[in-house]
Order: C-alpha cells, then sequence, then structure tokens
C-alpha cells in the first residue's frame, strides 16, 4: 500500500521552499508514495504553478484571504481551518509535510492525532517561537512529529530552542538538480556578478550596492544583475541612481531562466543579515561560479570554505570578497574546485532518497 504524503505551502510564490518542494514532489517515487499538494493561498499564475501543472501533481489550491480586524482574523481563521480541515481529511493522509510553518497543518495535526513532518527552512529564531514551541511540545509528546533542518547549523539551533529531543531532528539539505546548470563563456573584458534574492530588508541588498559601487571605482569594468522583486525595489533603485552607478547596476526583476542567467554571469554575490540553506546558492554552486557571501546560517555548509565569506552587515569585508575574485585567479579557481566537491551532497536524487527513507520510517513509528 501507497504511503499518502499530504505536501502544505502558504503560497507557490518564488522562493527557496517552494523550490525545494516542486524538486521533491517531481522525483518522488510514485510507485511507493501517492502525493498531494495544498496550497493555502490562491493562483498565482506563474511558472512554478505551470511547473506542478505539467508534472500532473494533485494540487489544492485553498484560497484564503487574511482579514483585518482582531474579530475579523480569528473568524476568518476559524473558517480557513474548516476549510483545510475538510480537504486534508478527503485525502486522508498518513503523513502531513509543511515547508512554512502554517498554523492550518499544526492544528490539523494535533486535532486529529496525526503525523508531521515540518521542514525548517529559515533560521529557527525567525519563527515564531512562542507559538511554535506550543505546537512542537503538543506533537513531540505524542510521538508525532518529525523536524527537519535543511542545514546541520539549523538543526542544532532547533534542539536548542525548541521542547523536543535530538533523537527527531533530521538533516536534509535542499536539493539542487545538477544536470540542469553549466557555465558558459562570456565577454572576458567585463566582470559580471548576480545576485539572486527578494528585495527586502534581510538580504541587505542596500549594502551589496555600497560595495560595488567601492567596487567599482578599481574595478570599473564591473557589471551587477540583479535578479527577483520585493518591497525594497524602488529604494534600491534610487539607491544605484544616488551613487550614480546606473550604467553597471541592471534589475531584472522575477524571472524563470535563473541556470541561464547564472551560466552567463562570472560569480555570485549574497549579502544577507540571516539565512538558512539558501536554493541560490546551491544553484551558482552547481554554474561552476565562486559564492560570495556573508557568513550567516548554513551557508559554509553548502560552499565548504569561508574563503569568500564576508562578516555580516560589514562593508569593507563584503567589498574585499568582491575584489578578490577579480584580482586572484588562483582563489577564483580554488573556491570553485572546492564547492565542485561539496556540491555532491545537494544532488536532488540524493535528497529525494534522503526524505522517501524519512517517510516510510515515520509511517511506521
Amino acid at each position: 500500500m501507497k504511503i499518502k504524503i499530504a505536501y502544505v505551502v502558504s503560497q507557490l510564490n518564488f522562493g527557496g521552499a517552494q523550490t525545494m518542494l516542486i524538486r521533491l514532489m517531481k522525483r518522488i517515487d510514485t510507485s511507493k508514495f501517492e502525493i498531494r499538494l495544498f496550497v493555502c493561498g490562491k493562483r498565482l499564475n506563474n511558472s512554478l504553478e505551470e511547473e506542478v501543472d505539467d508534472e500532473n501533481i494533485q494540487t489544492v489550491y485553498l484560497d484564503f484571504e487574511e482579514k483585518q480586524g482582531l474579530l475579523s482574523n480569528l473568524l476568518n481563521k476559524a473558517k480557513n481551518y474548516k476549510k483545510f480541515s475538510y480537504e486534508l481529511k478527503k485525502f486522508d493522509a498518513d503523513i502531513i509535510h509543511d515547508h512554512l510553518d502554517n498554523i492550518y497543518s499544526f492544528l490539523y495535526c494535533i486535532l486529529n492525532n496525526a503525523k508531521l513532518v515540518f521542514t525548517i527552512h529559515s533560521w529557527p529564531d525567525r519563527l515564531n517561537t512562542k507559538k511554535m514551541r506550543f505546537f512542537i511540545k503538543k506533537l513531540f509528546r505524542r510521538n508525532n512529529l518529525e523536524l527537519v533542518g535543511v542545514a546541520e547549523a539549523i538543526s542544532n539551533r532547533s534542539i536548542e530552542i525548541f521542547p523536543c529531543s535530538k533523537e527527531i531532528v533530521t538533516t536534509i539539505y535542499n536539493p539542487v538538480d545538477l544536470g540542469k546548470y553549466a557555465k558558459q563563456m562570456e565577454n572576458e573584458s567585463v566582470f559580471n556578478y548576480i545576485h539572486v534574492g527578494r528585495l527586502t530588508p534581510i538580504k541587505n541588498q542596500k549594502l551589496l550596492l555600497d560595495a560595488f559601487k567601492k567596487l567599482l571605482e578599481t574595478k570599473p569594468n564591473s557589471f551587477l544583475t540583479i535578479v527577483g522583486d520585493g518591497t525594497l525595489r524602488d529604494d534600491l533603485e534610487n539607491q544605484v541612481a544616488k551613487l550614480n552607478i546606473d550604467n553597471n547596476v541592471a534589475f531584472l526583476g522575477e524571472r524563470s531562466d535563473i541556470p541561464q542567467l547564472l551560466s552567463k554571469s562570472d560569480a555570485f554575490v549574497l549579502s544577507s543579515n540571516s539565512e538558512a540553506l539558501p536554493m541560490t546558492v546551491l544553484e551558482a554552486m552547481a554554474s561552476g561560479i565562486p559564492v560570495i557571501s556573508t557568513n550567516v546560517g548554513g551557508i559554509f555548509e553548502q560552499v565548504g570554505s569561508d574563503i569568500l565569506l564576508a562578516t555580516p552587515q560589514d562593508l569593507e569585508s563584503l567589498y574585499g570578497k568582491l575584489l578578490i575574485v577579480q584580482e586572484s585567479v588562483d582563489t577564483y579557481e580554488k573556491v570553485v574546485r572546492i564547492q565542485n566537491v561539496n556540491i555532491k551532497k545537494f544532488d536532488v536524487n540524493k535528497v529525494c532518497e534522503d526524505y522517501e527513507k524519512l517517510y516510510k520510517k515515520f509511517s511506521n513509528s
């Protein structure tokens, strides 16, 4: 008999958790598992949803909306939960697998004595820890919970702050399809940096732009491509104008051709204040380009060295890492060699096998 897995995600927008989930669902062994995806929000009509449709993955869009006002919001959440519970019971899953600390998944599993796998994609301290401690304690006492950290650092921190034992915490890395990415030779007269991510304060693209401005003073033939969208886009575009670097920076918005964009770049750069195990870093590594990043979350685990890892929120440190990949061929090539070895543990096929083993063990416990 197949094990039935209900995957739950808030929305199929562009993000590491959503990308990881789609890669997992596409490769899971359907002779052993029956899967269904439950999306709490509405359809967004984007390429991620098209990918799910193309794979014929059964998907239920629950069309939840948020309401303003305390009473209206509480009544709305009760209505949402009733719909969520109805759809989940129809599927009668053996395991609920939640990816974004969805309150409805936790409530459903507590009220129905159901098993929950919760993959923690962000740094645990960024979650609503008071709420999560309550839910995790309830499920842990009933032996109905498995926590998955997408990096060892996240797993270890989760054990520290949540009321559970290390026996229910597993590290399973986010996956990357190694055959999907490749480096192309481009114009050697321009050095192309690329940043991919949401344009939000936590990603600290303002620091990146300041460091890039400083870099242009000694390396004027540098170019920075920024892929992604978010609340800070207008502010960042204004910053570029004020720094007078318009001719060296391009904002592309959200794109579905990330592999192609990475293949034409010389280095990837991330300036975040906080991360877990970002998919964009794995994609850059798979493309054969060096990753320059602030040393946060599980990024050291990903890249395998601290050679190009900068101190968070430190302009001079990030500038120095941007500079060295152009000034030292030896450093550039050494980092790529280390990344090429390290990327193998993130192969999508291995990650899928790890999740399948977890599901089998958990369903029989």
